[in-house]
């Protein structure tokens, strides 16, 4: 089996190369996608801790991001599921907010979400509050999920949960936040039913989520039986 951790020091280093030889040997070796995809997101925040910290360039944040969608496009690299539509009835809506471009961690968390049997709309990135808000209104989702990269978004994500808990359509639907730079302050602060600071993490918020919305509606339902 191959070494997962060199493949994250790969993707820190930029060697394209190298980590696709090593994606395409591990595969063939039997390793699946989702291994290979948390190891090169592990090599993806420390690039992003190296950007925080002035010791990379926005380029080359951008060069990890063009190695992960390399990555993904290898032929082996379907997430396989026997799933011909979405497990859960519930959608989320996921996007980078107002004032951020990074989409590394969203992709990923996109990825991860329909391989476990969510329906994901993905509105991209640099999405405003007031675009999130009406994409709700339009598409009814259980879960909005919010990426954020940068500490300067904040208030955009505040404002867009102020805007959604506010009005009387989208006051019901769960909200997460998720990115390098989220923690129990900032979702405070912002107002989110839900934070992390990875992918897999987010997942997994999800569907606590997911399931606190089917308990919610099953004591709705024996209430309104008696």
């Amino acid at each position: 089996m191959i070494n997962l951790s060199s493949l994250t020091t790969m993707v820190v280093k930029l060697d394209d190369e190298a980590v696709i030889k090593t994606v395409e040997r591990a595969l063939n070796l039997g390793t699946s996608p989702m291994e290979i995809v948390f190891a090169i997101n592990e090599g993806l925040e420390k690039v992003g801790h190296l950007y925080e910290n002035g010791d990379y360039s926005i380029s080359d944040l951008m060069m990890a991001g063009v190695i992960f969608e390399e990555v993904l496009n290898l032929p082996k690299m379907e997430f396989k599921t026997n799933l011909t539509r979405p497990l859960f009835q519930d959608t989320i809506l996921l996007g980078t907010i107002e004032g951020d471009i990074h989409d590394i961690g969203k992709t990923i968390f996109h990825s991860l979400a329909v391989s476990v049997g969510f329906g994901v709309i993905d509105l991209g990135v640099d999405v405003s509050p007031e675009v999130f808000l009406s994409e709700s209104k339009r598409h009814k989702p259980t879960i909005v999920a919010i990426s954020a990269i940068l500490t300067n978004t904040v208030d955009s994500v505040q404002q867009l949960t102020s805007l959604l808990k506010n009005d009387p359509e989208t006051k019901a639907i769960f909200i997460i936040l998720g990115g390098s730079m989220v923690n129990l302050d900032i979702a405070t602060i912002t107002g989110v039913d839900a934070y992390a600071k990875s992918a897999k993490e987010g997942v997994s918020e999800c569907i606590r989520l997911k399931r606190t919305l089917a308990k919610l509606r099953k004591d709705v339902d024996k209430i309104g039986k008696v």
